[in-house]
């Protein structure tokens, strides 16, 4: 039907089509299929080309924003300049699992990721190429090998300033 249904506070949502002004929510019974294809355009500055599609696409943001995916794959690039951040990029991967929160977050799957960020969205600087790199910053302290991450936030755990 096309129509968003009402989710109560407090509760989860599933999605199971995600594409630029058009969103489709049910309940976790319904199916677990979410795929998505856009152009970014935002007036933070960020500008892209993303798709991606997983069997599981899971998003709470009364718990701590926990956000899950599982196998599944993305591909896009992105360009960033102004909100405090700048950032420059491009990624193709395909993933077992993606899970994240307020605290922390772990990527395992196959990925040739490359780019940079600099700014609030880390707190520092962010780095890949081929895949492989750091964050060092106080919203994200993590290391990738062939987009395989793990990450925390410091400043979500220990309650550290920001840098920018």
């Amino acid at each position: 039907t096309g129509t968003p249904r009402h989710q109560p506070a407090g509760t989860h949502r599933w999605r199971v089509l995600r594409m630029p002004e058009y969103k489709r929510s049910v309940d976790k019974e319904s199916g677990l299929l979410s795929a998505k294809l856009g152009v970014e355009t935002g007036d933070d500055g960020k500008y892209g080309l993303s798709t991606g599609a997983h069997v599981m696409d899971f998003e709470n943001k009364d718990a701590y924003n926990t956000k899950i995916e599982a196998l599944g794959g993305k591909a896009g690039i992105h360009a960033q300049a102004g909100a405090g951040t700048a950032s420059l990029g491009a990624n193709a991967k395909v993933s077992m699992i993606e899970a994240s929160n307020d605290f922390a977050g772990v990527k395992l799957g196959l990925g040739v990721s490359t780019g940079a960020k600099i700014g609030r969205e880390t707190g520092g600087v962010e780095g890949k190429v081929g895949g492989c790199g750091v964050a060092i910053g106080t919203k994200k302290l993590g290391i990738s090998v062939f987009d395989n991450e793990v990450s925390i936030n410091p400043s979500a755990i220990w309650g550290l300033g920001n840098l920018f």
